[in-house]
């Protein structure tokens, strides 16, 4: 399988993950879980403003994470790549196998 599938695959793979995210995610529920008494009046303001909210504060939130998660993946791909030439590498080694059954048994 190539990075360029791998990587492909992987974006899919996010991008459901964070729409499902952007789904489920109630800006009443994060406003209101554990706030009663005189606190309760600005979540119900900050309520009316829920769009708002969504589009300029859980958008670009799940945005950056979706971005972050993609630059940790490429650095795993980069030690996959590197460790897939290097195990290449061994096996034209002569007497690799000599060498690797030292160490199993």
């Amino acid at each position: 399988m190539t990075r360029e599938a791998v990587t492909e695959g992987f974006e899919e793979f996010i991008s459901e993950a964070i729409a499902e995210t952007m789904e489920e995610f109630s800006v009443s529920r994060a406003l209101k879980r554990g706030i009663n008494g005189p606190g309760s009046r600005v979540v119900d303001q900050l309520l009316t403003q829920a769009p708002t909210i969504q589009r300029e504060v859980v958008q670009p939130e799940l945005q950056s994470y979706r971005e972050q998660t993609f630059d940790q993946f490429d650095v795993i791909l980069d030690y996959a790549d590197t460790a897939g030439r290097n195990f290449v590498n061994l096996l034209a080694t002569p007497g690799w196998r000599d060498c690797l059954n030292a160490y199993v048994r």
